[in-house]
């Protein structure tokens, strides 16, 4: 499914190059690791790769399911594979996703944020997250990877909320004990 190109990079279904050596910390997730990826035929899309834990399980029976709902306000699986990730010297599921482009909403659980008006609350978060809760209910997923730190912006200007991906890890498992 990928191929070794060098010590500092893998490549997934010979489309996209994973940069062992770009680290995107801001967009990790529990135990996986992120890091910039680029597409061989489209430098213009803004890419992440998730290096998962390999001794933890990945949610592979749901892959198919995530990459085929088409709501903006879910994080966008773009294709994985499985490489010898260079960093640890083995064999690593590394899922890609669309890079949000305002980043993280919330840099950790605890973080507090300005309060605002109902109407925005309503319209781009509550709205957003009935969308995609809906979709995902439709094609049978449960998401289980809903907490503050997994919500992203996208690049509106009043900033739409985009659920975090829910694929690198057992439902639940990286959910604060709290």
């Amino acid at each position: 499914m990928a191929d070794s190109i060098n010590s500092a990079q893998v490549t997934i279904n010979d489309r996209f190059d994973v940069l062992a050596d770009e680290p995107l910390p801001d967009f990790n997730c529990g135990t996986a690791l992120a890091y910039r990826v680029r597409h061989r035929r489209d430098s213009n899309l803004s890419l992440f790769g998730l290096v998962c834990d390999p001794r933890l399980p990945v949610r592979f029976d749901k892959l198919g399911i995530v990459s085929r709902i088409e709501s903006p306000y879910l994080m966008r699986l773009n294709d994985w594979g499985i490489a010898d990730w260079p960093l640890s010297n083995t064999q690593c599921p590394i899922l890609v996703f669309e890079r949000p482009s305002r980043g993280r909403l919330f840099d950790s659980p605890d973080q507090e944020i300005e309060p605002r008006h109902e109407d925005y609350v309503i319209k781009h978060v509550v709205k957003p997250f009935y969308d995609v809760l809906r979709e995902c209910r439709d094609v049978g997923l449960a998401h289980r990877n809903i907490r503050p730190d997994n919500i992203f912006l996208d690049g509106a200007a009043d900033g739409n909320m985009i659920l975090g991906q829910c694929l690198s890890s057992s439902p639940g498992f990286e959910q604060p004990f709290i």
